[in-house]
C-alpha cells in the first residue's frame, strides 16, 4: 500500500492518536478516504475527456501515457559476447 511497510503504517497511526486524540482519528480517516475516492473520481473523468477528445480528432491510436513506475528492461550482454568470439 503506496510503498508503506507494516511497522512504518504502525508509526503514522500512533501519531494520529497523539496528534488528533482517539476520539477524532476516525473522523480524520473517512475524510481522507473521501478525498481520495473524490481525487480518483476526478482523474478517471480527466481520462475519459481526454480519450473522448482524441477519438472525436481521429487520434484515436494516439499512445496514452499510462500512470505508474517505468520499468527498466534487463538485456543479458553475456549471450552477445560469446557470440562475437
Amino acid at each position: 500500500m503506496f510503498g508503506i511497510s507494516g511497522s512504518e503504517l504502525l508509526i503514522i497511526v500512533a501519531f494520529g492518536f497523539f496528534i488528533f486524540g482517539p476520539d477524532k482519528l476516525p473522523q480524520v480517516a473517512r475524510t481522507i478516504s473521501r478525498m481520495m475516492t473524490e481525487f480518483r473520481r476526478a482523474q478517471d473523468t480527466m481520462e475519459a475527456t481526454i480519450r473522448a477528445e482524441l477519438w472525436e480528432s481521429g487520434r484515436a491510436d494516439a499512445p496514452i501515457i499510462e500512470s505508474g513506475p517505468e520499468v527498466p528492461t534487463v538485456t543479458d550482454e553475456s549471450d552477445d559476447e560469446e557470440d562475437e568470439e
